[in-house]
């Protein structure tokens, strides 16, 4: 950290007296602007604040013999749900992390990925889980469909056809409870031979890391149950 500040004491100075020499003053292109100039040594200076943080992060881990999940947890609670705690304004509110949308497969990828991992290091038989998922932006649904497969295979993002997302829909209101003027909408799982569909609204809070590792919990649970009845 401290031959980090140094380097940029030393790349600020550097800058600075760019910035007053004559050459640069008599610049006429809009690209020699002296605010582009500060924008982009900001830019280079927050990318290596972020590298340096992940080396940090990583070392403070190790140190606390933190696993997987618990990191997964740490981020979560650091990154998304401290940021959304108690907004101070209604404007705030509406860009608090946990109510952000999720657009496509990618922001699925984190969710999907711990879900999949975490019941495939449950598992004790041959078959494993594999993922994949997509979302409906035009419904605000977003979909996780775990199969039984014979190996573990990465995330893949697929196409969610009108009419599922439509079924999954009324699934997941005829499944919300409602009190007074606050409608709850739960997750919806769907079980259809051998794969789970989880269908929930696309938005962040519901497809964390976090979330995967409560889902994985309940899955787990509710699979076990069933087969012992």
């Amino acid at each position: 950290m401290r031959r980090l500040k140094d380097e940029m004491e030393t790349s600020l100075s550097e800058l600075e007296a760019k910035l007053r020499s004559t050459e640069f003053r008599l610049r006429l292109e809009d690209e020699d602007t002296e605010e582009k100039a500060r924008d982009e040594w900001c830019k280079r200076q927050q990318e290596k604040c972020r590298k340096l943080q992940a080396e940090l992060d990583s070392m403070i881990y190790d140190y606390f013999g933190l696993n997987d999940q618990e990191i997964a947890l740490v981020e979560d609670t650091c990154e998304i749900s401290d940021r959304s705690d108690t907004p101070g304004s209604l404007d705030a509110a509406a860009r608090i992390p946990t109510q952000q949308p999720v657009h496509d497969a990618a922001g699925l990828t984190p969710y999907a990925e711990m879900l999949a991992n975490t019941l495939n290091g449950w598992a004790s038989g041959p078959l494993r889980v594999s993922a994949t998922g997509g979302v409906d932006t035009e419904l605000g649904l977003a979909l996780v469909e775990l199969t039984q497969t014979g190996s573990a295979r990465p995330f893949e993002a697929k196409v969610i056809g009108k009419e599922l997302a439509t079924a999954l829909q009324r699934l997941q209101q005829a499944s919300s409870e409602e009190s007074g003027h606050l409608a709850y909408l739960r997750g919806t799982w769907h079980f259809n031979g051998p794969r789970i569909h989880v269908v929930k609204p696309a938005l962040l809070g519901q497809w964390t890391r976090t979330a995967a590792l409560n889902d994985a919990a309940d899955l787990y649970a509710y699979i076990a149950e069933a087969r012992g009845s």
